[in-house]
């Protein structure tokens, strides 16, 4: 399991992506904005990205969400 921290867009908000490297399955935590890392690192590694996972509701925790579930699925 590996687990990986990005600061994100200009309130550098906290996001997580935690993957299992054998499943290949992966959980996203809080993805407030767009972000090359987190692309890069969900492609590099050939992820399946199975939630995403909000802490609470602040624009700054849920931007890219959308966005995200539309390029997974």
């Amino acid at each position: 399991m590996t687990i990986k921290n990005y600061a994100l867009g200009m309130c550098q908000t906290n996001c997580y992506l935690i993957f299992d490297e054998t499943t290949k399955e992966c959980a996203i935590i809080d993805p407030g904005c767009a972000s090359t890392q987190l692309d890069d690192e969900i492609e590099s590694n050939n992820l399946s990205v199975k939630c995403i996972i909000f802490t609470h509701g602040h624009f700054d925790h849920i931007w890219r969400a959308q966005e995200l579930r539309d390029e997974t699925s």
